[in-house]
């Protein structure tokens, strides 16, 4: 015989809001609340009573454990009609929890599965109706999606299949189902991290290592860029002093290409190498210059001068394939490329780099390659590159704005 649940349901109800209490507060929680329709379904469509659709609504708490797997806490009251002369009338109020797993984490849609179970309280007037409260378990299962509507808003529409573990709902035989048809409206609880907007390009900075350092006047150079940067506040002097300054830095680099150059032409005399016409700029040192060479075709790539850089890259790969920087030589030939609008030149060495699994190029490499996807309109390939920058890189300084093109 059944016995009144009240209080044990009552508890029940108490101990899963303490537990999403617990839970929020952290910026990943979230709470909403639903209306819904239901609709009884019978055992036997043949020759059992079916029912109409009755109204619903109903609260939930919802807590992440990442991006693909969430805990749900809810609250619903469903009304649950059954075909009967008179009509039969449940009204239940279910307290659940609930496993979600979601299918596409950071799309515009975000499809999800669900399945839990939770204790019900209903009372019923109509034909043949038992007079006082009871109390059951539900077993559930269902589908839905996720749909952002904006940083902390989403929609949730869903279609569950339940399952009583009795009868009584239709004062039957087998067990009672019901189908809930809901829809959500969720919020983020909690401070939402502010995303930097997004950038077209990235400035590219070498990573300092003691192979990198540029053999040349910095310290000059430097105080020249801050000697410009403070003259900002008046325009016309500080376009006068742009344009002087920028003659002598012109002038220190061509002296640095033309000692460069004379250094160069000795080193072949001596050695007695042969010279190539096309190729004259990109001859290569011996082994023990090659650190200064390298350097010298990083600067070549910082003042724009693209053509030349790639084919210094070029030639030290061609002749150094086993040098412990090689990847670098490998990466900065793609940046150079990628400089020259040669996009598709660009991604063929950034994903070379990916042959090198302990070069510091990795990370930077997946973004460029990412990006030249993106201006050659290959969006499918891109957001690929993006998404092995988090699962590889996730500490990489370059994962937020992966995450940032993966929202496009």
């Amino acid at each position: 015989m059944k016995k009144n649940y009240s209080a044990s349901f009552l508890l029940v109800v108490i101990f899963l809001f303490s537990t999403t209490l617990i839970f929020g507060g952290t910026g990943q929680t979230k709470i909403g609340v639903m209306t819904s329709g239901n609709l009884f379904i019978a055992p036997l469509a043949d020759n059992s009573p079916g029912g109409k659709l009755g109204p619903g609504f109903g609260a939930y708490f919802e807590y992440p454990f990442s991006k693909s797997f969430a805990l749900n806490v809810s609250l619903d009251y469903n009304q649950v009609t059954v075909d009967k002369t008179p009509e039969l009338q449940n009204n239940i109020l279910l307290a659940s929890v609930r496993g979600k797993y979601f299918m596409n984490p950071g799309g515009k849609v975000n499809p999800f599965l669900n399945a839990g179970l939770g204790p019900f309280s209903f009372t019923q007037s109509g034909g043949g109706a038992m007079p006082d409260r009871y109390f059951d378990l539900i077993f559930l299962a269902g589908l839905g999606a996720e749909i952002p509507i904006s940083e902390k808003v989403s929609l949730s529409p869903a279609i569950n299949y339940n399952i009583s573990n009795s009868n009584d709902i239709d004062l039957g035989e087998g067990f009672d189902t019901y189908l809930n048809f809901s829809l959500g409206l969720s919020f983020k609880l909690g401070k939402t991290k502010k995303q930097e907007p997004a950038r077209a390009e990235i400035e590219r900075k070498p990573k300092t290592t003691e192979e990198e350092i540029a053999k040349v006047p910095a310290d000059t150079l430097q105080d020249l860029k801050s000697k410009i940067e403070k003259k900002e506040e008046n325009l016309e002097e500080y376009k006068d002093i742009k344009e002087e300054y920028g003659r002598k830095i012109n002038a220190l680099i061509n002296m640095i290409e033309n000692k460069n150059a004379i250094i160069d032409s000795l080193r072949r005399t001596k050695a007695q190498q042969r010279a190539r016409s096309d190729r004259s700029k990109s001859v290569l040192p011996q082994e023990q210059e090659v650190s200064e060479f390298y350097n010298k075709s990083l600067e070549l790539f910082r003042n724009k001068k693209y053509k030349q850089s790639a084919e210094n890259f070029d030639a030290l790969i061609k002749n150094y394939p086993d040098h412990k920087l090689i990847s670098n030589f490998v990466y900065w030939a793609g940046e150079s490329y990628n400089g020259m609008e040669d996009y598709q030149k660009a991604i063929h060495y950034f994903e070379k780099v990916e042959e090198y699994p302990d070069s510091p190029k990795n990370d930077d490499a997946l973004i460029m390659a990412g990006q030249a996807l993106l201006r050659l309109d290959r969006k499918t390939e891109a957001k690929a590159k993006f998404r092995k920058l988090l699962e590889k890189y996730p500490d990489s300084e370059y994962s937020k704005l992966a995450e940032k093109y993966l929202t496009f």
